[in-house]
């Protein structure tokens, strides 16, 4: 579930530029919304959760040109940035 704002919707991974995520660590995701296409800015503070998992992040980009953001792929071209992981007790 990814929360925006006022936006709560299912969503899927498409890329992360690393193989996992331990709490604390930092990473650049690309959600795609399941249900709708759904209205978010640059700057705009995002929640993710899945179970006890959590992560905090901020929308770096919005549209994705397909590119993986682990190879090369320009900053800000659909991202979202930020930290997370774990499973709500610590230990990642």
């Amino acid at each position: 579930m990814l929360h925006v704002g006022p936006v709560s919707q299912t969503c899927a991974i498409l890329d992360i530029d690393r193989e996992f995520i331990r709490t604390g660590d930092r990473a650049t995701v690309v959600f795609r919304f399941v249900q709708r296409p759904e209205y978010l800015a640059v700057g705009d503070r995002i929640l993710f959760r899945e179970g006890r998992t959590k992560g905090l992040g901020i929308v770096k980009g919005v549209g994705w040109d397909g590119v993986s953001v682990g190879k090369g792929r320009a900053e800000g071209d659909g991202a979202v940035e930020g930290g997370g992981g774990g499973d709500g007790k610590g230990k990642g």
